[in-house]
């Protein structure tokens, strides 16, 4: 298990893509040949979402790491 993980997040729906997670010695992403595919399928599903909570499409993501401590991203 890892100590922390790093999500991109779309702040149109809340909605997470783990991109990486950390456990002692730095921050690295699973060992998955469809990383790229998954991420890019992230971004494609999520590309409308700012117009319906008024998000600016610029400043549609960000960065949100979880702590085991409280179970939560934030």
């Amino acid at each position: 298990m890892a100590n922390n993980r790093m999500y991109l997040v779309c702040q149109g729906c809340n909605k997470q893509f783990m991109l990486a997670k950390i456990f002692g010695d730095g921050y690295y992403t699973q060992d998955d040949s469809t990383f790229q595919a998954r991420l890019d399928e992230f971004l494609d599903i999520h590309h409308g979402c700012h117009e319906n909570n008024h998000v600016n499409a610029e400043n549609q993501f960000r960065l949100a790491y979880e702590t085991v401590y409280y179970e939560t991203v934030y």
